[in-house]
């Protein structure tokens, strides 16, 4: 009887699953400019996965695994799953959202739902739907921002869905599901993957662009190097080697947004025997590679030097990284709007700083470290940066 009541009760989570998932389904492809390029956030993760087998394992076999156990094992209705999801779950809200107070909430809402309600159908209706939320909003960050809210919708459809099939199924049969719509998603990134291979010219340089091998794409780390009338740009999308090509500059902020599973290979000789002019080559690329910009205007951190002396004390003929990389790394990897109000004398410097500095985001702790060094990081509420967006087409 207990079975046939589950099976009753989840067949509703079945028909809110199928509805949610069209509707998200739908309008992600109606008001998305690029079905694939909303998946930004799930490109960049890959790409930081240098082998393509690794990327495979864990999108295919590990993350179905681990994300079946954590949001909804206790489906299965057996011994101390509840708790074992219930750990799980807070557990990977913190990994995700690195905050203790959301992390807190989530556990007393699933500790709620999962132990306060005294009729059973009740508290599996509460916990299938905070639960299949808590998933949606877990995967939020892999997607492009124009596309978030409908694919938060697809992926809460998604996870009633599973909920049903575990009810219904058992649980393996929820793992293979997920393992299938996770292996029809990397196959999709794969087929949409761009193709922009050739040789362009100008009267001062040659260029060849040349497509990696899906298998090869994530063999190797990104590499660059240039000699006195040659430009090398090895295993790096399209937008990075964009990128590439751009001169660093205080007041702009150039960022990429993967929107294809491919990398490239790429190199310019000089006609003339002379450097190559990156900005002319930058504009003819994008031309060639049919990248597109995007031009926002956001609040930023400005970044100067407190105290010069101090600041002198850390200089490292030996070693140390510049003030210029440090400023690409916070923009780039920590999504930080910094504004360099830096003199130039100081820019290229190299300075031994503590490696406390690269920890994630500006923290109060991070501004105090700096201070230490001479350099002081503040918010501003007046002062905005231009920040733009490389994309493909």
């Amino acid at each position: 009887m207990k079975k046939e009541t589950n099976s009753i009760n989840s067949k509703y989570y079945l028909i809110i699953g199928v509805v949610l998932y069209l509707i998200g389904f739908l309008t992600v492809n109606i008001f998305s400019d690029n079905t694939v390029n909303s998946q930004e956030g799930l490109l960049k993760m890959m790409g930081e996965i240098k082998y393509f087998l690794v990327v495979f394992i864990f999108i295919v076999i590990i993350a179905p695994i681990m994300e079946e156990l954590a949001f909804r094992l206790w489906l299965t209705e057996r011994k101390y799953t509840k708790y074992t999801s219930l750990s799980l779950i807070t557990a990977v809200s913190y990994l995700a959202f690195h905050s203790v107070t959301v992390s807190v909430i989530i556990f007393i809402l699933l500790l709620f739902s999962f132990f306060f309600f005294k009729k059973k159908s009740l508290t599996q209706m509460l916990s299938v739907t905070l639960t299949s939320l808590i998933f949606a909003v877990f995967h939020y960050h892999n997607f492009s921002h124009s596309a978030r809210w409908f694919l938060f919708i697809e992926l809460t459809g998604i996870a009633f869905i599973l909920s049903y099939v575990i009810l219904r199924f058992g649980f393996i049969y929820g793992v293979l599901l997920h393992s299938v719509n996770n292996l029809i998603a990397l196959s999709m990134l794969l087929a949409f993957s761009s193709n922009y291979s050739g040789v362009f010219e100008s009267d001062d340089y040659t260029a060849q662009l040349e497509k990696q091998s899906i298998f090869k794409a994530f063999n190797l780390s990104s590499t660059s190097y240039s000699t006195k009338d040659s430009l090398v740009i090895e295993s790096a999308s399209l937008t990075s080697i964009a990128l590439d090509l751009l001169p660093f500059e205080s007041n702009v902020i150039y960022k990429t947004s993967p929107s294809s599973f491919t990398n490239y290979n790429f190199i310019a000789y000089s006609k003339l025997g002379q450097p190559i002019n990156k900005i002319l080559l930058f504009n003819d690329f994008i031309k060639q590679a049919h990248i597109i910009t995007d031009t926002a205007w956001v609040p930023a951190y400005t970044m100067q030097v407190a105290d010069s002396v101090k600041l002198s004390r850390y200089i490292s003929s030996k070693g140390g990284i510049s003030l210029e990389y440090f400023c690409s790394y916070l923009r780039l990897v920590q999504d930080v709007p910094l504004l360099l109000e830096i003199p130039s004398s100081f820019l290229h410097l190299n300075f031994k700083f503590d490696t406390d500095i690269f920890l994630k985001g500006i923290t109060q702790d991070k501004i105090e470290k700096l201070y230490e060094y001479g350099i002081e990081v503040k918010k501003t509420q007046s002062q905005k940066i231009k920040v733009i967006t490389l994309k493909e087409s």
